[in-house]
């Protein structure tokens, strides 16, 4: 086996050349260890033929691997099985998709209680949820949120969960709400439950079924999948990173460590992972230390960074902002 590989006869990328000259570039493990541009000769001692195998590129060009510098590798694997709602250019289209969901559910269960094997549908989760992942009012020509009542028609008394494209916020059907036991009075620091604005009259105000920022917290706790699942989700989902030509990923998963270290002792971490942890995570069990200063397991998995949130996202109307937003009377929320 030949401990190195010399590319020539191609074009180099180089940030500083950028005509990108015909060059040759020596790779040893993992790294570049020699560049050399066009007309300069090739070391061929320090780089023997019968030491390093060479390859003539034919004046092809030779990028340095890509990498995603804000990517959530984990959220990427649930959306590949969750239903695929960024696509929805109206109401009604969201609505379909979780009326389709639900009777497809309905017809799994009714299979599998007669020893039937089949595919789970998209969308279903353990527990009998309903989980969909992408929607964006803005895109589907809304003035105001989806309201529970859109969804509820549909659900067959279902518990559904349809995350915004952003996360930050989600749209609960009632059968989930009450699954949450959130009321008009339940309280959770850095989140929030919306009630019905235009509700007239007294007594306790309709909960709309949009949930936000902490508030989700108990809502992702209900919809964890078994280990396995999320070991096949997160493998997917870097394997369809690699497949997009990425060579490494800044990803920020939250309890998500275990998992990519369980796919590098297996031989299966396709890319390199740079991973953010929570700050909310520093000190809990299977948390690696945010300050770790050395690559380990052999370079392809490493945590350095701390992700720290202080409020939400504009998309969501969480974003805190010194004025109320257009059409609602907040000014979003610290976190």
């Amino acid at each position: 086996e030949k401990e190195g590989l010399v590319l020539h006869g191609g074009r180099l990328w180089n940030q500083d050349t950028p005509e990108r000259p015909n060059g040759w570039v020596v790779v040893k493990g993992n790294r570049f260890v020699a560049v050399g541009g066009e007309g300069e000769t090739i070391p061929e001692e320090e780089f023997p033929r019968e030491r390093f195998e060479y390859i003539d590129l034919e004046g092809r060009e030779v990028l340095p691997g890509l990498q995603d510098a804000h990517i959530h590798v984990q959220a990427l694997g649930f959306s590949m099985t969750w239903l695929d709602l960024r696509q929805c250019s109206n109401l009604d289209e969201l609505i379909h998709s979780v009326e389709t969901a639900a009777l497809e559910a309905e017809e799994y269960e009714r299979q599998t209680a007669l020893g039937v094997s089949v595919d789970v549908p998209r969308g279903l989760v353990e527990g009998g949820w309903i989980v969909g992942l992408g929607w964006d009012h803005d895109r589907m020509g809304l003035k105001e949120l989806p309201h529970r009542r859109d969804i509820d028609k549909v659900s067959r008394g279902r518990p559904v969960v349809l995350f915004r494209a952003c996360s930050h916020i989600a749209l609960l059907n009632g059968a989930a709400l009450e699954k949450m036991s959130f009321t008009s009075e339940t309280e959770i620091s850095g989140g929030s439950i919306d009630v019905d604005e235009h509700q007239e009259g007294e007594g306790e105000k309709t909960l709309t079924g949009i949930v936000r920022e902490k508030a989700l917290d108990p809502v992702w706790k209900n919809i964890k999948e078994p280990k396995g699942s999320k070991i096949k989700n997160l493998k997917r989902s870097l394997e369809f990173c690699m497949e997009k030509g990425l060579t490494a990923v800044q990803t920020n998963d939250g309890e998500a460590y275990e998992l990519y270290k369980e796919l590098v002792d297996r031989g299966e971490l396709p890319i390199r992972v740079f991973l953010t942890i929570y700050y909310d995570d520093v000190g809990k069990e299977g948390t690696p230390s945010p300050n770790h200063s050395d690559d380990f397991y052999g370079g392809l998995l490493s945590s350095r960074r701390l992700k720290l949130l202080s409020d939400g996202s504009l998309g969501a109307s969480t974003a805190s902002l010194s004025e109320s937003y257009c059409n609602c009377s907040h000014r979003g929320m610290l976190i």
